[in-house]
């Protein structure tokens, strides 16, 4: 965690006898700096497309807004009427076992709306559609492997993940 800016810091009850001080600081903001050793690519949404890892930076197209995240302080990719970040292929985006994983908040405006959080052409696709649980298909060669949720997603923030192990199994989490 690396603290970027206080704004203010005082001490309060200054205790002679046992040299102790009470030290209150208000972080205005603080941002998580750390890329998790292997990882192949991470999008931060922190107002670009750029990945941390600094090999597959995206292209906004279509309607690409950054909105408020999760996090609070952090920004999102706002992907609305089709909008999308595209990155270029690559062999390491191709893995034969991987893990894909996206934090979430769908807003659902007309019956069939279907949000990907992740694809790649008709190769992946994660995601929901109109307020379902969410949904992964992996097509490998000429079969469609898919995978549904238990729970409905609705527009509040959910975590998203998918694994792909080396024997073959798929898993959504």
């Amino acid at each position: 965690l690396t603290v970027s800016t206080v704004s203010a810091a005082t001490m309060d009850d200054v205790n002679a006898v046992n040299d102790t001080a009470t030290v209150t600081a208000q972080v205005t903001r603080a941002t998580c700096e750390l890329v998790p050793q292997g990882l192949v690519a991470h999008w931060r949404a922190n107002g670009t497309a750029v990945d941390s890892t600094g090999t597959f930076t995206g292209l906004p197209r279509g309607s690409v807004d950054f909105i408020p995240s999760r996090a609070g302080s952090g920004l999102a990719f706002g992907l609305n009427g089709g909008g999308f970040i595209e990155v270029p292929d690559a062999a390491a985006l191709r893995p034969a076992q991987f893990t894909l994983a996206a934090w979430v908040a769908p807003q659902f405006t007309m019956p069939g709306d279907a949000h990907a959080a992740l694809s790649k052409g008709n190769t992946y696709w994660l995601g929901s559609v109109d307020g379902g649980p969410a949904v992964f298909s992996l097509r490998q060669g000429d079969t469609t492997v898919s995978l549904e949720g238990r729970t409905a997603l609705d527009e509040d923030w959910h975590h998203l993940a998918v694994t792909h192990g080396v024997s073959g199994a798929i898993s959504l989490y």
